[in-house]
């Protein structure tokens, strides 16, 4: 029994024994398990870390550095400006103040005076960011803005791929960001009326689309992409001239017929469809003289870096002969009478419709500012009209007087154009009375007036004039289309945007017919002022010319000092 009882207890013992050992090699494995699951995760933070350091080792590498070009303050810029700044410099891990300071260096310092007093916090950032984006950040204005960038867009009368190309790209712009807006839908109503900017190529753009009529912007601008595809823009792209220039009489109508391949661009506005002489953006002689001297350019052959008493070139002027550039004659400009080889005299006059009323307006680039009769006013009672004191220059003095501006509407006879006008009233049933010039007949006798259609086909002797537009005015109705020039002494047709004009050539001005219409004492310091009806008086020795060409010959030394030449007199021999 005592055997049988010990060997019980020692398999007892021996059981306790195996699941200690048991339990101890359990633990140690789970120890050993645990410890083999931190290394694993261990290991596998390490190779992550390592693949998110090579990427973006492989990112910095291969990506260029973005450029936000400074905020200028225009709505049009707005969007892509904030854009950028936001995702390249707001939603990163700088700090505040340093995300303020590169706010303040990407405004322009027009822009950048809005938040230049805030300080240099957190809370400062906060607030200029908020004052930037309700400044410039208006929805209501930036919509506004492309709209507007849509609606004057310019008009392409040819098929010039560099006019189309350049007008896609505007388009494209503008229509993309109201499209990012969600309001392109609100828009869509200008297509047909952007559609017939597009003279030259709107043919080509509907040929085939039978729901043409339907178009909206974007789909206008994938059409318009489709027809750049095909036509693509070069430096050499020129639209084929159709009709072939008659043959140039002399150097004097040489501008007329320059070779398009040849011709400088205009020195005023850069543009090569014109020469200088008939630019129609900077009009005026003293506008003209000043831009030249800006620039320091050549009162002769408005070349650089040198002055006109030091010009080389033999170039004179086509219109006076005198040494200066064509653009800055004084005879230029007097456009407004002239007596032709039969001594008959035509003036540029057009038919035009002022607000309803039908009248006729003369084109004077010699008048300082624009005319009406009261006549023609007094049929207007719904005109703005406002009072002012000017003091009159006379030919025997000057006075004092009230005068009375308006602000016309000038519309052409066929109402594709409209210009608003201030005029001066002049206390007269008509400013002036021409002969009849019987426009068809002289159409009919020369050959450079083919394809001119006159919208006055009145059979009156003698017509009465209304209006008479003066320089500023005539500048915004010039077209871009040359003046058709015959042999010299043959009248001279020009298109404005109000229609047809035709006037005699010549250098003597006749302004017998106008001053008639001056007779009565009671219209006498109203109408005999020399600036009245284009007879501004320009003295030979006008010092304000003597002082242009005094500032255009300055020149700064090195050293300090100023030099200059000696005014000398035009036409003499130095």
């Amino acid at each position: 029994m005592e055997e049988e009882k010990l060997q019980a207890d020692k398999m007892e013992s021996d059981k306790k024994e195996i699941a200690l050992a048991k339990a101890k090699h359990e633990e140690r494995m789970s120890q050993e398990r645990e410890l083999l699951d931190q290394q694993m995760k261990f290991q596998k933070a390490v190779e992550a870390s390592q693949q998110e350091q090579n990427a973006k080792k492989i990112v910095s590498a291969k990506l260029p550095k973005l450029t936000i070009t400074k905020f200028d303050g225009s709505y049009e810029n707005w969007l892509p400006f904030i854009n950028k700044f936001e995702v390249e410099i707001d939603k990163t891990d700088l700090p505040p103040v340093t995300k303020f300071t590169y706010l303040k260096e990407l405004l322009e310092p027009k822009v950048r005076a809005d938040i230049e007093g805030l300080p240099l916090t957190i809370e400062g950032y906060e607030r200029a960011k908020n004052i930037i984006k309700e400044e410039y950040g208006t929805i209501s204005e930036i919509i506004n803005t492309h709209v507007n960038n849509i609606l004057e867009l310019p008009t392409v009368t040819n098929a010039d791929p560099k006019q189309v190309n350049d007008f896609y790209k505007t388009l494209l712009f503008n229509v993309q960001l109201l499209e990012t807006l969600g309001n392109i839908e609100r828009v869509n109503g200008m297509t047909r009326s952007v559609l017939d900017k597009l003279k030259g190529i709107k043919a080509d753009l509907v040929r085939g689309q039978e729901n043409w009529q339907d178009w909206d912007l974007p789909r206008l601008t994938q059409a318009l992409k489709k027809w750049r595809d095909v036509n693509p823009a070069t430096e050499d792209s020129t639209v084929p001239n159709k009709t072939i220039p008659p043959k140039r009489p002399n150097n004097k109508f040489r501008l007329y017929y320059a070779d398009n391949k040849t011709q400088r661009q205009c020195v005023y506005c850069q543009d090569t469809s014109h020469v200088s002489r008939d630019c129609s953006r900077v009009s005026t002689v003293d506008a003209r003289k000043r831009m030249l001297a800006q620039k320091r350019m050549c009162f002769n052959c408005t070349g650089p870096r040198h002055h006109a008493a030091e010009c080389r070139s033999k170039m004179r002027c086509l219109q006076c002969g005198q040494k200066h550039h064509t653009s800055i004659c004084l005879q230029t400009n007097q456009l407004l009478t002239a007596t032709g080889k039969n001594g008959r005299v035509v003036y540029p006059v057009v038919k035009v419709s002022v607000e309803g009323v039908l009248c006729r307006a003369l084109l004077d680039t010699g008048a300082g500012s624009s005319y009406a009769s009261a006549a023609l006013l007094d049929k207007l009672p719904k005109r703005s009209r406002a009072k002012e004191i000017r003091r009159i220059e006379m030919m025997l003095g000057a006075t004092t007087r009230e005068v009375e501006l308006s602000t016309i509407k000038v519309r052409s006879i066929e109402g594709s154009e409209e210009l608003s006008v201030d005029v001066t009233r002049v206390e007269r049933g008509e400013l002036l009375r021409i002969n009849n010039p019987h426009y068809q007949k002289i159409i009919d006798s020369y050959a450079h007036l083919k394809g001119v259609e006159m919208t006055d086909h009145d059979p009156k002797p003698h017509l009465p004039v209304h209006v008479i537009l003066g320089a500023s005015d005539y500048a915004a109705i010039k077209t871009s289309e040359r003046p058709r020039v015959g042999l010299p002494g043959e009248p001279v047709a020009e298109k404005t945007k109000l229609g047809w004009t035709i006037m005699s050539p010549g250098t003597k001005i006749d302004h017998t017919n106008m001053l008639l219409t001056q007779t009565s004492h009671v219209d006498y310091e109203e109408l005999c002022r020399m600036d009245v009806l284009g007879l501004e008086d320009t003295p030979e020795h006008h010092q304000r010319a003597v002082y242009t060409e005094f500032r255009e010959q300055l020149v700064r030394h090195p050293e300090g000092w100023y030099e200059t030449s000696l005014p000398w007199k035009g036409n003499y021999p130095p």
